[in-house]
């Protein structure tokens, strides 16, 4: 770059750009390519002040590496973007980073520390009424419950799934 710095807007456009391409990328199943432009995007992002976008390209880097079954780092993403929603006041979307976070921990063997988390996603759901993700809560909230060997609170969850009026 020489003597001068990138101005803030061409480091915006520059995250823009990385997040685009890391986006077509993923479209196109190619993770090599799609998850190292949204790191950098994020790198950038944090760089500048960025919040909005540092937490989609962490909401999205979660929910890749949930599928490519990394679940370390999609925790890792995940708990950022979590933080970042509540900074954001980004409500609805809490509820997904935490079932998402629920199910990356109960994927990784760590059904105990996923049961904060669909807590979570099941108290937010019923909250705001939405009786289709609570029911997907609960299911994986009593599956949770039922590999931590805690039978009776997987039965009452279960039980509150099936309770459901919108079953």
């Amino acid at each position: 770059m020489g003597l001068f710095k990138k101005s803030p807007q061409d480091k915006v456009n520059e995250a823009f750009k990385l997040y685009q391409q890391g986006m077509d990328a993923l479209r196109s199943n190619d993770a090599a390519r799609g998850i190292p432009a949204l790191e950098k995007a994020i790198e950038i992002q944090k760089e500048i002040g960025e919040q909005n976008g540092e937490f989609v390209c962490r909401y999205q880097l979660g929910d890749v590496y949930i599928q490519m079954e990394n679940h370390s780092r999609a925790i890792l993403h995940l708990k950022k973007a979590l933080d970042l929603a509540g900074v954001l006041g980004k409500h609805d979307e809490k509820i997904d980073l935490n079932f998402m976070l629920g199910r990356a921990n109960r994927f990784a063997g760590h059904p105990d520390q996923a049961i904060p988390f669909l807590e979570e996603a099941a108290r937010l759901c019923r909250a705001k009424g939405d009786h289709e993700r609570l029911c997907s809560a609960l299911n994986n909230l009593g599956l949770a419950y039922r590999h931590t060997s805690n039978a009776a609170k997987a039965r009452l969850t279960y039980q509150e799934a099936l309770a459901d009026p919108a079953i």
